[in-house]
């Protein structure tokens, strides 16, 4: 578990570098993972050289990232399992904060959310805590591999997802089982649609083999009525379909 917190800083790292959108993905990743081992206790016995070069990998982390986490290792053993909540769960009856052992607790107010992220849909309806809490760590995974901070998953009955951007109106749809392959290749898309992502409304890859872009409605009007004697420049993903479709309300 301590590896795999560490490796995801030092991918945070080299994705995020020192911008306040990295320093924020790295917070909610280490909010997120403080949680998560909160739940286990540390090793009866270390040698001092794990000790120091633990202490030395989470030092490099922090500096790279420009967030602290030297903590982690120290923790204590008697801090609450449920500590604080990782996410916010919608359900037909109200909303519930989830914790990182599956406890839910509520209804709460919507107000009292703290911006956390927010997980809906069918799914959420009977999911036990163990898969809710599978569900918020697919959400941090993506928001490492997206670069982007999530407002909300979207969570269907037959297996796909839709996540929702922070700040933004451009969701992604993929399915919950091929995760990191669709990540990565949702996240290609923005990076090449970098200037100009405010004009996709959504990105579905749930069709095998391809990436269906669907523009804004103030976008695809732009493109049917260009300006003249000016030259589109909107670059095109490789295998993306365009169409239109009406964005989510914020």
């Amino acid at each position: 578990m301590l590896g795999l917190v560490l490796c995801a800083f030092f991918v945070l790292g080299v994705i995020t570098g020192f911008s306040a959108v990295g320093r924020a993905l790295a917070v909610r990743v280490s909010d997120f993972f403080y949680s998560v081992t909160g739940r286990f206790p540390r090793p009866a016995a270390s040698s001092e050289f794990i000790q120091q070069w633990l202490d030395q990998q989470v030092r490099r982390a922090e500096l790279r990232v420009g967030v602290r986490f030297s903590a982690l290792w120290r923790r204590r053993v008697r801090t609450p399992a449920t500590g604080d909540p990782i996410a916010i769960v919608e359900r037909h009856d109200g909303f519930y904060w989830l914790f990182a052992d599956g406890e839910l607790r509520g209804p709460v107010s919507p107000t009292r959310t703290d911006d956390l992220p927010i997980l809906s849909g069918p799914g959420m309806e009977n999911a036990p805590g163990v898969e809710l809490v599978e569900f918020a760590a697919v959400m941090v995974r993506a928001e490492a591999q997206l670069s982007h901070l999530v407002s909300e998953m979207s969570v269907d009955d037959d297996g796909t997802a839709a996540l929702y951007l922070d700040h933004a109106r451009t969701s992604v749809i993929f399915d919950l089982d091929a995760v990191p392959l669709e990540m990565g290749r949702a996240a290609e898309i923005l990076g090449r649609w970098h200037d100009r992502q405010q004009m996709i409304a959504a990105i579905d890859m749930t069709t095998p083999g391809e990436a269906v872009v669907r523009m804004t409605e103030a976008a695809s009007t732009s493109a049917l009525h260009p300006a003249v004697g000016k030259r589109s420049e909107h670059p095109t993903a490789p295998g993306a379909l365009a169409s239109t479709t009406r964005p989510r309300s914020p």
